[in-house]
């Protein structure tokens, strides 16, 4: 009779290792040996044999009790040849130079850091300029330009399109504005500082008889900051660069290049506001024509 061998592989160590370009699986097993009962084995002699004749006879295994297998496993492999990937060539972003009339201010330690944002109307880099037409005004870009056209007077007509952060930034923003008709008391210019969807912000412009005119309206006033006579305003219509600085609390108006006045209004540099557009009241003229193009903004160092 053969003894029944249970085997136990519960405990059993599995390694693997890489010899060359194969890999060997080894494995270290405890196996139990259950050594069976003594076999009794009966001898028949015949059938006359006497039962006195017949004997038993038993054969004992003496096995160990536990024995260790190892079992080493060779496994082919193949060497993985990786797939090739496609280079990713990174869009280029062109870098808007800064305009040489900002190196052209004296601004001592206002040093130049980048351009903010630029409009040229054609192409367009802001798409929620105010396209409208309405019983006050029309307003629309044209021929690169972005026009505007009074229907009657003392008609105000503001709109932005670029929009910023501008809490504790120094900026010179300016632009060219192009008036066509105009008639006395009739001003217009460059917003900023700017929350319109709450009817909030800050404009510099000039007039058509000449002067300048500062304005802004926070918490629902309307102010005229200041109104005043330039040498560096002419009057009528005519082709205009403005440009307006922003340095902490102050603010102030350039026309050609030209200093014209420096305004302080505590708390302007910590107003986050930061919308900046064009500004314009027909107040004598029935029909204000004018033009916005080429606008730009540059950040100062603080």
């Amino acid at each position: 009779s053969t003894p029944n061998i249970a085997t136990d592989v519960s405990d059993a160590v599995f390694e693997t290792i890489t010899v060359g370009d194969v890999l060997v699986s080894t494995t270290e097993m405890e196996v139990d040996v259950v050594t069976p009962e003594p076999v009794e084995v009966i001898v028949d002699e015949g059938e006359n044999s006497d039962a006195d004749d017949m004997f038993n006879s038993t054969e004992e295994f003496n096995l160990a009790e536990t024995q260790v297998v190892t079992l080493v496993t060779k496994i082919e492999t193949s060497t993985v040849t990786p797939m090739p990937t496609n280079t990713v060539t990174p869009t280029m972003v062109p870098t808007i130079s800064i305009p040489d009339s900002v190196f052209n201010l004296d601004l001592e330690l206002l040093e130049p850091l980048e351009v903010m944002w630029e409009e040229r109307f054609y192409p367009l880099s802001f798409d929620s300029w105010g396209w409208n037409e309405t019983e006050n005004w029309y307003s629309g870009i044209e021929d690169g330009m972005f026009k505007l056209i009074t229907k009657d007077r003392n008609k105000q007509f503001y709109s932005s399109a670029p929009e910023l952060n501008l809490f504790e930034r120094n900026f010179y923003y300016e632009g060219d504005v192009i008036v066509d008709a105009c008639i006395g008391k009739d001003y217009y210019g460059l917003l900023f500082k700017a929350s319109l969807e709450i009817d909030e912000y800050f404009a510099a412009t000039i007039t058509c008889e000449g002067n300048y005119r500062l304005i802004n309206k926070v918490n629902g006033i309307y102010n005229d900051l200041r109104i005043a006579v330039s040498d560096v305003i002419t009057s009528g219509d005519g082709v205009y660069r403005l440009g307006v600085l922003v340095n902490g609390d102050s603010f102030s108006l350039y026309v050609n290049g030209a200093l014209v006045h420096e305004y302080i209004w505590t708390g302007l540099g910590e107003l986050s506001a930061g919308e900046f557009g064009v500004y314009a009241r027909s107040v004598e003229s029935d029909e204000l024509r004018v033009n916005w193009d080429n606008l730009i903004a540059t950040e100062l160092k603080r």
